[in-house]
């Protein structure tokens, strides 16, 4: 039940689900928590909200309160409890999956009626894009694995609405590792949420073309930028980051991108950021025109472009989603191949792993799960074409899902050892 109760009375045990105001005006990371401690209580009451609701059906209930209503500003959320998030980061279980999956599908359908309505005229508003955010933060929050690897299994046919899901969440993850305020982490969020806004105004043909652009539809495609910026002007609250990051994500600090080949000294800090979490997505994603590459393969080019990106900000990003990436394929030193399930917090050389292939025999073995160190560490990360060919990404979209013990079987032997 939820209980609508004055800040004064909030009290450690309890979880927090509101607070009286619109999300972007209170300074926490998430709208929904746990209060654990006389800290958090303190930062409640300083930061200026005059109610609350809590829900006791997830930690303590006031004495005496009146039951509320849901938050207005509030998406459907299912937090999980501190001790459910410790126990899934080590890798991201069938359950979690499943709620990564319905955070992108309900996200990816509401973002694919704000880019109908964006070609309409109709401003995109803060009230629409904030639960969003906090809705793909509550599953970063639970296990970012599983959103992350959620995200790169998207249908090329689809890849848009989705890419604005995969970038607001590589910004969130990004944000963090660089130590930004809460604030900042959510500016970061909506800015990737909303950065290809613009694309509602270019023909779905052209967004889909097989084979290269020509000059004009070349043209078409790289004003996206300023037409997104053109239609979240149009809108109310959102914070100016989220309209520099719409408006320069193309931009290159050699100054070659565009729309206004921008030097690196002359770009924000987010629009640095939203570059390489763009371009990541993009290339890791199957498209029409392309296959997808291995997030191991992406970082080795991304890093190899010299004057594309903010070298500073990329070496943070590849050690914001690992040393090894989520959902790369390495080979251990027992000579097993295994998939990158999750990062040990503070060890990012020793992943979850979860082996699955026994290299000398050529053959499936029982999923197992283990940190990729000890006994038996990475030895190198593998490419997957040269195993499984194209049948990688269904390959490990099955692993993710297996239950340890069971057999994951490829639909053939490995290519080589």
């Amino acid at each position: 039940m939820l209980h609508d109760i004055p800040v004064s009375d909030l009290e450690v045990g309890m979880f927090v689900v509101g607070f009286d105001r619109p999300w972007m005006e209170v300074p926490f990371w998430r709208r929904r928590f746990p209060v654990s401690d006389a800290e958090t209580v303190r930062r409640v009451l300083e930061s200026g909200v005059s109610r609350v609701t809590v829900d006791d059906t997830r930690g303590r209930g006031p004495a005496r309160a009146v039951q509320a209503e849901p938050p207005v500003f509030e998406a459907p959320v299912h937090a999980a409890p501190e001790t459910e998030r410790r126990r899934v980061r080590r890798a991201p279980r069938v359950d979690e999956l499943t709620r990564a999956r319905e955070t992108v599908e309900r996200s990816k359908q509401a973002i694919t009626r704000m880019f109908g309505e964006a070609r309409l005229g109709r401003a995109v508003t803060i009230e629409e894009a904030a639960p969003l955010v906090d809705d793909i933060a509550a599953c970063l929050d639970r296990d970012a694995s599983a959103i992350l690897s959620v995200t790169r299994l998207k249908n090329w046919n689809e890849y848009t609405y989705i890419h604005s899901v995969a970038v607001s969440a590589l910004m969130m993850t990004l944000a963090r590792g660089l130590g930004l305020s809460p604030d900042e982490v959510r500016e970061a969020g909506l800015g990737g949420l909303l950065h290809d806004i613009g694309k509602a105004s270019v023909p779905q043909a052209l967004l889909d073309k097989m084979g290269p652009l020509d000059l004009e539809e070349r043209r078409v495609v790289e004003a996206h930028p300023e037409e997104g910026y053109r239609m979240l002007q149009r809108g109310r609250g959102l914070p100016s980051a989220v309209l520099d990051v719409c408006l320069h994500h193309h931009e290159r600090v050699d100054g070659k991108g565009y729309p206004f080949g921008l030097t690196g000294d002359r770009l924000s800090l987010f629009a640095r950021m939203a570059a390489i979490c763009d371009v990541y997505d993009a290339i890791t994603s199957q498209r029409s025109y392309k296959s997808a590459w291995s997030p191991a393969d992406a970082l080795r080019a991304m890093g190899s472009w010299t004057g594309h990106f903010d070298e500073r900000l990329f070496r943070r990003f590849v050690a914001s989603i690992g040393i090894y990436p989520l959902g790369a394929l390495v080979r251990l030193r027992s000579n097993r191949l295994a998939l990158v399930l999750s990062e040990e917090p503070g060890r990012p050389e020793a992943p979850v792993v979860r082996a699955f292939f026994e290299v000398e025999q050529g053959c499936a073995i029982p999923v197992a799960d283990s940190v990729a160190t000890g006994d038996d560490p990475i030895l190198r990360m593998e490419a997957p074409e040269q195993w499984f060919a194209e049948e990688w990404e269904t390959l490990a979209g099955r692993l993710r899902a297996a239950e340890p013990g069971a057999f994951v079987v490829p639909a053939g032997r490995a290519a080589a050892a």
